[in-house]
């Protein structure tokens, strides 16, 4: 809606610096934003270190997802027109072709730009509840080792997919643990796997999400900062990272993803941060 355009419009220059302001990719992109209605507008900055890469910006729809997936559709095929842009449209959605759109519970369509092309993508997140089938025909495409299958707990999954401007394609399954304050059996095989200042955190948390990144299932956690920045920076004893410095803007970031590895080094060399342009928290 113009509305949300209005409220992101005064941060675009500094989230997409240099020539990337004039991307047609984003300008397709923006003119979504002003012609649909019901999403939150989220801003994504990935730190790596020390670096800043701020040229991320998500759109996230709860609602009327049937229409919401056509949109995203035309997005990536109106994307894939443009020059010098190839992306694998048909090989990397047939993974979902299957899959039961009743059980659809979020799409989050985004954008990450460079100033080199080819690291440049799009990028499109399905969550689905209660579909075991569509978990396993991901995991196949990805793949997986025995500790990965030890820690699905439900038969819920966050499936994205990179769309590369060069024709690459990656795949991202994200797990959710709602449940852990309350299910034993899945406290128990949580702790096989990670150490107690993870645990305390989980234990706090209304609900996270376990990846694995796709080349060497190295483990990625995302958490809410469900009670704030500084609580979760306490709890984790991350010593390098300055809840104050992670604002943008007035606003705090209303989530993490970082590295379990960094995690136990208590280093944190890369980890993105969220915030909600529309509906953010001050």
């Amino acid at each position: 809606m113009l509305k949300e355009y209005e409220i992101l419009e005064p941060y675009l220059e500094e989230m997409f610096y240099g020539d990337l302001i004039t991307n047609p990719v984003l300008v397709l992109f923006l003119d979504l934003i002003k012609k649909i209605d019901n999403f939150k507008l989220e801003f994504t900055n990935k730190v790596s270190n020390g670096i800043t890469h701020p040229a991320r910006l998500n759109l996230v729809f709860s609602q009327e997802l049937i229409s919401k997936y056509k949109e995203c559709m035309k997005f990536l095929y109106n994307v894939n027109l443009l020059r010098g842009i190839k992306l694998d449209l048909e090989k990397a959605l047939s993974l979902i072709e299957g899959a039961d759109f009743n059980k659809l519970k979020l799409i989050n369509l985004g954008l990450d730009l460079h100033q080199n092309q080819s690291k440049s993508r799009v990028k499109v997140w399905f969550e689905f509840f209660n579909s075991p089938n569509l978990i396993f025909d991901a995991l196949t495409a990805q793949g997986y080792n025995t500790e990965i299958l030890n820690l699905i707990t439900n038969e819920d999954i966050l499936l994205g997919i990179d769309f590369f401007f060069d024709g690459r394609y990656n795949l991202k399954i994200h797990f959710r643990y709602q449940d852990y304050q309350t299910n034993k059996i899945v406290q128990a095989k949580l702790a096989n796997y990670f150490c107690q200042r993870v645990l305390n955190v989980m234990s706090k948390s209304r609900g996270f999400y376990i990846s694995f990144r796709q080349e060497d299932f190295k483990k990625f956690l995302y958490f809410p900062f469900d009670h704030g920045v500084h609580s979760f920076v306490n709890d984790l004893e991350l010593s390098n990272l300055n809840p104050d410095t992670m604002r943008f803007h007035e606003y705090n970031p209303h989530g993490i993803g970082l590295y379990y590895d960094d995690i136990l080094s208590k280093s944190v060399s890369e980890y993105n941060l969220y915030y909600y342009i529309n509906n953010m928290e001050k």
